[in-house]
């Protein structure tokens, strides 16, 4: 192993056991308690929908926000159809007939950013939500995340859920939302969210207006909404009791164009809103958090350099070999070894990758304990799988874009 990879190694192992401790203590100050606290009155509040082409998604979605359990009179629905080429319309408009308290709203294709600001610039409510046309909230989310406001709150922030996962990826997946979750409630502790998911999440009408509404041109709207309200000193809290199940990607392909939006967008609101790194201005956010964000990103090229350096060179070498002596396997495999060998790692090293892995099992049992969840619910062969070649698949998809980037690639939302 050369030097720099041996730098970049212990340079990763320093900030992931870093990380994983003040999550530890983090986890071990606040234990989850449900919420208790109960409406005694019910603000009004806009959802809006976004929707383009739909068609074959939206009457869950629709149903779900019927079956609400929270006063019809005090909630407006806005089905904004964004310019959609199907039967999206007909079917929305056959659902909301009858349906007082639900409308559609026709516009000209806009992307989703400019289908929301059309709900915000309609929106009658003191609250304003939105929610994406595949996803759903179960009848409780919506009074749920009211009862977190209070006069510093400007968003409350979903649990989201992986709705009904079948296939192996969206397996995966539900195993990250769950993490996702917990680590949504801890920074929510310490004023360090900065992503309000599409599906779910509540703003302050008001402020969400004062501070111009959605951008229409970010890859990841949700996510620079979040961080334009810490530049402006607003409060993000998250509600564990707030459930929404979303639809997540089926396919690798489905999964890889998600992830290259998301990351692409990530880059960008990070670059946006660099004036917060390092920012005492921003407690925690700025000193902490936002140095999280990037060496997150960091950390992904690092598993992909040292994967490939400890794990892939071998056998590109050894197969090179094989071509040398024209395929003459038997003396080859004679001599053959693993590449890998346990007795070379350092007790040192062996003990930081130790406590990283402890600390990781315990965070993956928590949040699945939290979400009343079995850790092997979908089985143990998704349970490994997850922390290696998922994220080795997502630090790929990292690379990918950062080259995008690089040569100037565009990406429409």
């Amino acid at each position: 192993m050369n030097a720099l990879i041996k730098v970049l190694l212990w340079a990763s192992y320093a900030v992931s056991l870093y990380f994983a401790i003040f999550l530890f203590l983090q986890l071990l100050k606040n234990k989850y308690r449900p919420a208790k606290k109960k409406l005694t009155s019910f603000p009004h509040v806009t959802i809006t929908v976004p929707a383009y082409n739909e068609s074959k998604t939206i009457l869950p979605t629709l149903e779900s926000l019927n079956n609400l359990r929270y006063p019809k009179d005090k909630i407006q629905v806005l089905i904004v159809d964004d310019g959609s080429t199907d039967n999206t319309p007909e079917v929305v408009r056959a659902y909301v007939k009858n349906k007082a308290h639900m409308r559609l709203v026709k516009k000209k294709n806009g992307g989703k950013g400019s289908a929301l600001n059309k709900g915000l610039k309609m929106a009658k409510g003191e609250y304003f939500s939105c929610l994406d046309a595949d996803s759903e909230m179960a009848p409780d989310a919506l009074a749920n995340m009211m009862s977190v406001f209070d006069k510093d709150v400007a968003i409350v922030t979903p649990a989201m859920r992986v709705k009904e996962p079948k296939t192996f990826i969206q397996r995966m997946q539900r195993v990250e939302y769950i993490i996702q979750v917990l680590l949504a409630r801890l920074i929510s502790r310490l004023d360090c969210q900065y992503v309000a998911p599409g599906p779910g999440s509540v703003y302050r009408t008001g402020v969400l207006r004062k501070l111009g509404g959605f951008d229409e041109n970010n890859l990841t709207e949700d996510q620079e909404i979040g961080y334009r309200h810490q530049l402006h000193h607003y409060r993000i809290r998250h509600c564990n009791e707030g459930l929404v199940f979303t639809k997540s990607p089926a396919t690798v392909k489905e999964f890889y164009k998600q992830r290259n939006r998301w990351y692409k967008g990530g880059f960008a609101n990070l670059v946006q809103y660099r004036k917060l790194m390092f920012n005492k201005e921003y407690g925690d956010f700025g000193v902490m958090q936002m140095m999280m964000n990037v060496v997150r990103y960091a950390l992904c090229i690092v598993a992909l350099v040292v994967t490939f350096d400890i794990f892939i060179m071998p056998w590109m070498n050894r197969l090179k070999d094989l071509v040398i002596i024209e395929y003459d396997l038997l003396p080859y495999l004679e001599r053959l070894t693993l590449h890998l060998d346990i007795a070379s790692i350092g007790i040192l090293q062996m003990l930081v990758l130790g406590v990283i892995f402890a600390i990781t099992l315990y965070l993956f049992w928590t949040a699945h304990k939290e979400m009343k969840e079995g850790v092997l619910h979908q089985g143990f062969l998704v349970f490994i799988p997850y922390f290696f070649l998922y994220y080795l698949a997502k630090s790929a998809i990292v690379f990918i874009v950062l080259v995008e980037l690089m040569v100037g690639k565009k990406q429409k939302w």
